[in-house]
């Protein structure tokens, strides 16, 4: 029954997200054309192909995530299928698909099911930790700035609200613990045992993954607006997008974030770009992750294909 609420939470706000960006679209006088330049066309397939390489290089963390687990090699080959395969399924409602297409997908190579579910949960909590680490370190303003947006949305009940919603997620972890308690416990046994090497370097690779997929952020919004810009704005964007980003994996309803992660991005960088830029901006790259996500599915089956053809 707490789950349902949960879900049905979740939901909620992802179809406000999602109307108060129809409803944003509707209102501003925005110029789709500028979409047709030829830099802009250019920079959104370098965004693309920053992206594919993002979800292969996820797609490497669950590797390793999943060999730290076991103690075996896996086949990167099996790994890649798996995760990217699983991938498309985020986009169904729920936003948890392609988590348990996961354990699906695996099964036809006969891998450990509590092993492929570790792995995610581990994903999970490298995501959440560097996605909160990464703008403290980079712009620690950013959370300034995030309260002071609290402050003028929700005037002075900003601490209670704030203090709600933190409430609300350590409930929210001490449900998940409960859910997959196995797992967890399986994971923090097995650490001590392991190289803490390969942690800290998934870590980094998290890390890694993060600053480009901002990058690839960057990249759209210098497309649309490339006027008066320095390392401070750079990072800014960057850091903002990390922070709507982790905004999107947290809210369980949202298909692939949709919705979530644009509202936070509109909010965010309010003050950096006008109105009708900052809508085309997070549209155009909504629609490169999109195209990313299915070009990398199409060059999964494509690449499996071959090797069949091969083998034959």
């Amino acid at each position: 029954m707490r789950n349902r609420y949960i879900r049905l939470l979740f939901y909620a706000i992802t179809i406000l997200c999602l109307i108060f960006l129809s409803r944003s679209i509707f209102n501003l006088n925005i110029n789709w054309l500028v979409l047709l330049e030829k830099n802009v066309l250019l920079l959104y397939c370098v965004s693309v192909v920053i992206i594919i390489f993002c979800i292969y290089i996820g797609a490497y963390i669950y590797r390793k995530n999943m060999e730290l687990l076991t103690g075996k090699q896996i086949q990167e080959c099996v790994i890649n299928s798996i995760y990217i395969k699983a991938n498309i399924g985020k986009y169904l409602p729920g936003n948890v698909f392609h988590f348990a297409g996961r354990n699906y997908l695996g099964k036809q190579f006969n891998l450990n099911q509590k092993a492929l579910l570790g792995s995610t949960i581990l994903q999970h909590v490298q995501s959440v930790t560097l996605s909160l680490l990464l703008p403290l370190i980079l712009d620690f303003k950013i959370y300034r700035t995030i309260i002071n947006l609290l402050k003028d949305l929700l005037g002075k009940t900003y601490i209670l609200i704030g203090g709600a919603l933190i409430t609300a997620i350590i409930l929210l972890i001490i449900y998940f613990y409960k859910q997959f308690e196995i797992p967890f416990k399986e994971l923090f046994i097995n650490f001590p045992k392991k190289s803490l090497g390969k942690i800290i370097g998934n870590l980094l690779i998290t890390g890694a993954y993060l600053l480009l997929y901002g990058i690839s952020f960057f990249i759209i919004t210098y497309s649309i607006n490339s006027n008066g810009w320095d390392i401070r704005q750079f990072i800014m964007v960057i850091v903002s997008f990390i922070v709507a980003w982790f905004c999107g994996l947290i809210v369980i309803g949202a298909p692939g974030g949709i919705g979530v992660r644009e509202v936070a991005l509109l909010f965010l960088l309010r003050n950096a770009f006008s109105e009708a830029d900052l809508m085309i901006i997070v549209v155009l790259h909504r629609f490169c992750t999109i195209s990313a996500d299915a070009l990398s599915f199409i060059l999964e089956v494509i690449k499996e294909k071959i090797i069949k053809k091969t083998d034959d």
